[in-house]
């Protein structure tokens, strides 16, 4: 159950402080458990977690304008993008705001799930 998971997470404060040091933002390439605020999960396929700075991966998507994973390559859907929108303005406050308000419109003017 999500939302028992999540609500775990958030009771017992920076859990992400208690990851082992293997586990790395691919993009920054930062241990997530020297991250300031909660990481963002964003699967890799399904069953597969990746976990990322969302600020570091909201400017990820806005600068390529390639909304895949940047692991797997696979689509990210505008649900996953409001889902980080939301986590940005959550998590990283004032500095998460500028970013959150880019992310969609950077997703909807890439031609996000015309498909």
């Amino acid at each position: 159950d999500l939302s028992k998971d999540k609500e775990t997470r958030t009771k017992s404060g920076h859990w992400w402080r208690k990851l082992p040091g293997d586990v790395v933002d691919p993009i920054t390439l930062t241990q997530i458990r020297q991250l300031h605020q909660e990481p963002f999960s964003l699967p890799s396929s399904e069953g597969h977690v990746t976990w990322f700075d969302g600020l570091s991966l909201s400017k990820y998507f806005i600068e390529r304008r390639c909304f895949q994973h940047p692991l797997s390559r696979r689509e990210i859907s505008r649900a996953e993008c409001l889902l980080l929108e939301r986590h940005l303005v959550d998590h990283h406050g004032s500095r998460g705001g500028t970013s959150a308000r880019d992310l969609l419109n950077a997703f909807d003017l890439a031609g996000g799930e015309r498909r």
